[in-house]
């Protein structure tokens, strides 16, 4: 049954909402971190890249609503953007934003110096293969305009699922109070053992990739980025890195 689950690890997730009902407040908190970095202005052409069921889009919302900017999601999974267009409709924003299924191994379906900013929120680690990570980290560089900027951030070295729940628990109580928290505890030893176990194991197995903060950073460089800033996120279970088109 599990093996069958894993398999379809996220297109059920995606398909049933699990994915988002589940997810450990430390992710939207990495993902809304990645999000200020992009360091959005007026016009700026953004590309969501695995942008699953759009998680990200809570973090655009009044920008799209103002429509000062251009979103565009890209995911391999239908069930995702079936779900991120639900979540436009449900956030009033449904004409604001568009979405391209794609496999972002292939090449990107943009244009040379189309885009301002680009979001890769725990997508490319997916990719066992360094030389297919680096050429997705190339491909995202050429649609980049000079001086774009490129936000990316996947598992760390040190991923670690109860370090990730704590740390999920301890920023509910924060920011929506102790109930939201006390609620959180009876699902969130679901999420750590159905996802952030199964996360790594794949990791652990050198089925997915771990990086070190040297190992992200290189990675950017070899495909053309120039790294500017980097921090620990998620639990300090992932990197963040910021890296601009020079």
């Amino acid at each position: 049954m599990l093996k069958s689950v894993y398999k379809n690890y996220w297109r059920i997730g995606f398909k049933t909402r699990l994915y988002d009902m589940m997810s450990p407040w430390a992710y939207r908190d990495s993902l809304k971190v990645s999000v200020e970095k992009l360091e959005l202005r007026p016009r700026d052409k953004v590309l969501d890249v695995g942008c699953g069921t759009g998680m990200a889009l809570e973090q655009f919302k009044a920008l799209l609503a103002r429509n000062e900017i251009q979103y565009i999601g890209v995911d391999i999974l239908a069930e995702g953007l079936q779900s991120s267009k639900k979540k436009l409709n449900r956030l009033g924003i449904e004409n604001e934003a568009g979405f391209i299924q794609a496999d972002f191994t292939s090449p990107i379906p943009f244009k040379a110096g189309s885009l301002s900013k680009i979001l890769a929120h725990f997508s490319v680690y997916t990719l066992r293969d360094r030389k297919a990570r680096v050429s997705v980290w190339r491909s995202l560089c050429e649609v980049m305009k000079p001086g774009g900027i490129l936000v990316a951030s996947n598992p760390s070295l040190s991923y670690c699922p109860k370090k990730i729940i704590e740390d999920s628990l301890s920023l509910l109580a924060r920011e929506k109070g102790r109930g939201a928290s006390l609620l959180a505890r009876l699902y969130y030893p679901v999420t750590e053992k159905l996802g952030l176990r199964h996360i790594k194991h794949q990791l652990d197995h050198k089925i997915w990739h771990a990086y070190s903060e040297q190992d992200f950073k290189e990675e950017l460089i070899e495909a053309g980025l120039t790294s500017v800033h980097s921090e620990a996120v998620y639990g300090d279970s992932g990197w963040l890195v910021v890296a601009r088109k020079t």
